[in-house]
């Protein structure tokens, strides 16, 4: 294991300041905190580390505040290594969102790009669980102007993301009226962090990401399956859910009513995240194994080093609801694979 190649699926955390302060957020600990950045140097160092193209997610706190992000995307693109781009986004900063996909879709017409923006509820509980006044109708807008876009350009694929919990679950249905006509694919996501939907992770490896109500705000077994059952009747109307994002909302069924692993998970050996401040780690809810500062900017170097080969035994009966992780496993599942293929 000390040989291995550095990973293919890649969440960069381009900074931890956000502009919103949502209650489900795992991460809202560290948020506008220690806000050390690595810079484009390092950054231009780190991608030139990796061996392959890569399958990008650019997250954060959120990721438009930071002034030089097209930058940070430039250089994966011009050093070969991006081979598709995800960005997730609160869609606050519409003028920015809709300035950057612009350019980047003319500038590099060959590399897939989506968008992922929050959306968690209709206006009053969107704002509500967001805490920022307008987040709702700014979110709105840059979807609308996205699907504007992506009727021009076939690379952009546009998402809605919901995080799924007991403050919203009632207004999904009206949710998906709203925005279900077939050009935004809509994510469910369930709340996750160190005490909901995760398991088997010891107290010393664990990340101690957690919303900062804990997994109160989870949906328990019931109400998923009674969400499911609108999210497949509503589908059939409105065509919003993709194969793949439906089969990543059952297993996270799945492994909260049945307690187990449900697919083999790829996070330290394809899936790896990397922090604001160079911090890296296999997943977002198991600690880091090091800072990318202290390895000369080499992704290689620290995936193979001692602490990296110490930890992967540790998370090999992990299991959780991640969807970022369990959209890795699928390609390795044979029986989507299989149904894939079918349909292709």
């Amino acid at each position: 294991m000390g040989n291995l190649k550095t990973p293919t699926a890649v969440i960069f955390y381009v900074t931890n300041k956000c502009n919103l302060r949502c209650c489900h957020c795992f991460y809202w600990d560290s948020l506008n905190k220690n806000t050390y950045e690595l810079g484009l140097d390092a950054i231009t160092k780190i991608v030139g580390s990796f061996e392959s193209p890569l399958s990008l997610s650019f997250t954060g706190g959120e990721p438009f505040l930071r002034k030089d992000f097209s930058d940070i995307v430039d250089i994966f693109v011009k050093n070969g290594k991006a081979k598709e781009i995800a960005i997730a986004t609160n869609g606050f900063l519409v003028e920015k969102i809709i300035e950057f996909c612009e350019r980047f879709l003319k500038e590099y017409p060959t590399i897939p790009l989506s968008f992922q923006v929050s959306l968690d509820g209709l206006e009053e509980t969107h704002d509500s669980i967001r805490m920022v006044t307008g987040s709702f109708k700014r979110a709105i807008k840059t979807l609308d102007k996205l699907v504007d876009i992506s009727n021009r350009f076939q690379q952009l694929s546009v998402g809605a993301g919901i995080a799924v919990q007991k403050k919203n679950v009632d207004e999904i249905e009206g949710l998906i009226d709203l925005i279900g006509n077939g050009a935004i694919q809509v994510r469910i996501n369930l709340i996750r962090g160190e005490s909901s939907g995760t398991f088997g992770v010891k107290q010393s490896d664990s990340s101690h990401n957690d919303p900062k109500e804990g997994g109160s705000i989870a949906l328990n077994v019931e109400e998923m399956h009674r969400l499911y059952d609108i999210l497949c009747r509503k589908n059939e109307k409105h065509d919003f859910w993709t194969k793949r994002h439906k089969r990543i909302f059952e297993i996270g069924m799945e492994v909260l009513e049945k307690k187990k692993k449900v697919v083999d998970c790829y996070a330290g050996t394809i899936d790896a995240v990397i922090y604001a401040n160079g911090d890296v780690a296999f997943c977002e809810l198991t600690k880091e194994i090091g800072n990318l500062l202290d390895y000369k900017c080499d992704m290689l170097k620290l995936w193979n080093s001692a602490e990296a080969i110490s930890m992967r035994p540790k998370v090999k009966n992990c299991f959780c609801t991640h969807g970022c992780n369990i959209s890795t496993s699928l390609m390795f599942d044979p029986e989507f694979v299989k149904e894939a293929l079918s349909l292709s």
